[in-house]
């Protein structure tokens, strides 16, 4: 399909087809449409992309509640878009698309509000409590608006008028269809303002004992929770109007779901949301702007326990050496394998890595052994992996990063022999 404009032979402009028709000042052009080709993102970009689904959803989570969270943004920009830029960073949530299209949230300890007012203090103890302090005030059902003001008055930095909101973020799951344990969250928010003049409410009138509970601690009472936290999240915030404009405290949920983040999170988390649409593209190295790094295997004499050469491989079992008269390098015993990548910028080298053992020299059986960064002893040039090997799968075979083979080695015979592959 397409449109045409003119009649007469020479007149003709517009697009049939995959052929579009053009009168220059040069001559009469027929040219051809160039198609564009859509190949698989890199992990990279899935990473950047992934992320922001959760972000989206949990900031959705508190509906109207963050507009004026954060104080002092352009007049351009909206709180939802302050959020998202201040929670880029944060703890990576990796959905499928499916867990994705049905709106699937998981709480994680982001930035819910940034401004002038002084921070509300955690005690994460087992029942959690704030650094405000409620004095003798001991809350019950008793307990009046003005009673819990003239305690939370007596600290400094709070005025009359103020809010204090607590948000109750409930971890849950969801079956939909046939895809199960979608996650999702259930987010509550109870507030107060504070009023020395008003002893016609009850406190528990407004807001639940949850977030509004006195917590001894110490011989010192202070404002927390009643009970220990449900699997979600939480926080305090204390907020104050002046004039048309908003103030608060700077805010970050505290998390208590660490399972629930651990199943979406990391590399095997990545992998299968990349996956879930369409698969990503293979890279031997890091892309442009990023960390760059190469992989060497050195040959030649033992390595010794702990010797950690720049820019190799090292293999190490307890005390014992590298075993150099085998056809392929193995270990004497399972043991620890020490892998080190070498480049530029490797503190942001975090990408896969797995080492492929062998049963046998002749590679017969193989396994795939995840390596895990060893941040303690990895510099900026030299990012440190180590593997543990079980007994039956001793020889080094290849080296893959992203799950794609960047390094063989292949056995000669001989001791001390062998080369690098592809």
């Amino acid at each position: 399909m397409g449109k045409i404009i003119g009649t007469a032979p020479g007149s003709i402009s517009g697009s049939v087809g995959n052929y579009t028709y053009r009168n220059t000042k040069d001559g009469y052009i027929v040219s051809e449409k160039v198609k564009k080709i859509h190949g698989k993102k890199t992990l990279r970009q899935h990473m950047v992309n992934l992320r922001i689904s959760n972000l989206a959803h949990l900031y959705n989570s508190f509906g109207r509640s963050l507009e004026g969270a954060f104080e002092n943004i352009p007049s351009n920009q909206t709180a939802q878009s302050a959020f998202m830029k201040a929670n880029f960073n944060s703890v990576p949530i990796y959905f499928t698309k499916a867990a994705s299209d049905f709106g699937a949230c998981v709480a994680t300890p982001v930035q819910i509000s940034r401004g002038s007012l002084h921070s509300i203090l955690v005690t994460e103890n087992e029942i959690p409590h704030t650094n405000i302090v409620l004095g003798s005030l001991a809350i019950d059902a008793n307990t009046t608006i003005a009673q819990f003001s003239q305690a939370v008055l007596g600290n400094p930095g709070y005025e009359n008028g103020d809010q204090l909101s607590f948000f109750s973020l409930i971890q849950g799951s969801r079956t939909f269809g046939d895809i199960q344990g979608i996650p999702v969250v259930t987010n509550n928010r109870y507030e107060v303002t504070l009023d020395v003049l008003d002893t016609d409410h009850k406190l528990y009138d407004l807001v639940g004992s949850y977030g509004f509970a006195t917590v001894a601690d110490g011989g010192v009472n202070y404002l927390g929770c009643s009970v220990a936290p449900a699997t979600g999240a939480y926080a305090w915030v204390h907020s104050r109007g002046v004039g048309e404009d908003l103030r608060v405290s700077t805010q970050f949920l505290i998390a208590s779901n660490a399972q629930v983040i651990a199943s979406w999170t990391g590399d095997a988390a990545l992998i299968k949301a990349a996956d879930s649409y369409g698969g990503y593209k293979a890279v031997h190295f890091l892309e442009p702007g990023e960390s760059s790094a190469s992989v060497f295997i050195e040959e030649g004499s033992d390595v010794q326990t702990g010797a950690v050469p720049s820019g190799s491989f090292s293999l190490t079992s307890g005390s014992t050496t590298v075993n150099q008269s085998t056809a392929n390098r193995t270990l004497l015993s399972a043991g620890e394998v020490t892998i080190n990548i070498q480049g530029t910028n490797m503190s942001n080298f975090n990408q896969p890595v797995k080492l492929r053992m062998y049963d046998t020299s002749n590679g017969t059986s193989a396994v795939d052994v995840d390596a895990t960064k060893d941040a303690a002893v990895s510099t900026s040039s030299v990012a440190v992996f180590k593997a543990t090997v079980a007994a039956g799968h001793l020889y080094l075979g290849a080296v893959l990063l992203n799950g794609n083979v960047i390094k063989t080695y292949t056995p000669t015979g001989g001791t001390g022999g062998g080369y690098d592959g592809d």
